[in-house]
Parts: C-alpha cells; structure tokens; sequence
C-alpha cells in the first residue's frame, strides 16, 4: 500500500491555481495528501510567472509550503545580472551579453605580431609594444 504525505499550501496571489504532475487540482491554497514520491507542483495566475516546485512528501510529516508568485515582466534581484562586478583586487568586470562584435583593425594587427614573434621569434616582446605603439600612433586607430 502507497504511504503518504500532507502539504498545507498558501499562495500568492490568493487565487493562483495549482496543477500536481500536470493534473489540475483548482485552487492553489489548500491542503494536500500525496504519495510519498517526488511530485511536481506549477502555481500559475493571469499576469503572474509561473512557478514550479519539485518536492517529495514524507510519511507521517507534515509541511506548509507558501509560494509567492512574481508579477510577469519583474524578476528579483537574485535573477538579475549586474552589469558591473569589482573583484577583490579591485579589476572591474562588465558583462557582455552574448552576440556579434568587431576587433578593431589595431587589435587584429597586435594579435598577428604576437603570434608572428610567438612561431618566428623574430622580435622580442619589447621591440613589438615599441612598434604597436607607433603603428597605433601612425594610423590613429580608435580604441
């Protein structure tokens, strides 16, 4: 025989509906005896984000469960991604979303000399920064 176990649920908004491994069970706020399995449980209001909580109820245990539905369009702070981080050693770090971008000519130009001096050894490190510099000076790179 299944073993089961009891969830008080309260929600927010008082009206969110509740649907347990996809079957609708009405009225998010209530009380529910379920086998003691992993369940899947999705609270859902008109203009509220959906939400979905994995639990497994323990027999003979009681537990109140209470979900707070964030309106749609608002997402905490624990979701969103600052733009700027500062690392201890004081660096600044920007996020980059993902997407195209350009390397300026001067860059692409400072990459190959790295790489030509890395397989040629032809220039020290020295002699490349001194002819990046003039080079950067010479063409006025924006950068």
């Amino acid at each position: 025989s299944s073993q089961y176990g009891v969830v008080f649920i309260t929600s927010n908004p008082a009206d969110a509906t509740l649907s347990v491994d996809g079957k609708a069970r009405g009225r998010a706020s209530q009380r529910l005896r379920l086998t003691t399995r992993q369940h899947t449980l999705e609270f859902s209001s008109p203009g509220y984000l959906t939400q979905r909580i994995t639990l497994t109820p323990r027999s003979g245990v009681s537990k109140a469960l209470s979900v707070d539905l964030k309106p749609a369009g608002q997402i905490s702070s624990a979701q969103a991604k600052p733009q700027l981080v500062r690392t201890g050693e004081g660096q600044e770090l920007k996020l980059i979303e993902p997407g195209e971008f350009t390397m300026g000519s001067f860059f692409i130009f400072v990459g190959i000399l790295i790489l030509l001096q890395t397989l040629c050894a032809v220039w020290t490190v020295a002699e490349l920064i001194v002819y990046c510099k003039v080079y950067s000076i010479v063409h006025k790179d924006k950068h």
